[in-house]
């Protein structure tokens, strides 16, 4: 489980588009000492132009508008409900095994409406 936990952590930092973005830039800025200049100049470059248009164009958010407008809350729930699911990505269990606690982010509040949900559904 730990060693799952670590590949995924590292995979996960490894195709983030902003490390991949700083590795370029990176790249770039060691090639700029070396014999292949030009190379590294042309990445430097590549990478400004990239960072440039991630902090200017909101794609993220596009995307996430085009999914949240696909799927309309429900105005009225059912009167019976047989389980609730709750997805992943609410807490963090790195930090809750270092701290010995349960350690929430920024998506908690998928557990504030679970529990408004279990109070409405107690047989779910």
């Amino acid at each position: 489980m730990i060693l799952y936990e670590i590949a995924s952590t590292i995979l996960g930092r490894v195709s983030d588009p902003t490390a991949l973005v700083f590795g370029i830039l990176l790249l770039g800025l060691v090639l700029l000492w070396t014999r292949f200049y030009k190379a590294g100049k042309g990445l430097v470059t590549a990478a400004v132009i990239m960072i440039l248009a991630m902090v200017i164009v909101p794609a993220g958010d596009w995307m996430a508008n085009s999914l949240e407008n696909q799927y309309r809350p429900l105005v009225e729930l059912p009167a019976l409900v047989n389980g609730i699911i709750v997805l992943g990505g609410s807490t963090e269990p790195m930090m809750a095994q270092a701290h010995g606690q349960a350690a929430l982010n920024a998506s908690a509040e998928r557990f504030v409406y679970l529990s408004a949900l279990a109070r409405q559904y107690p047989l779910a």
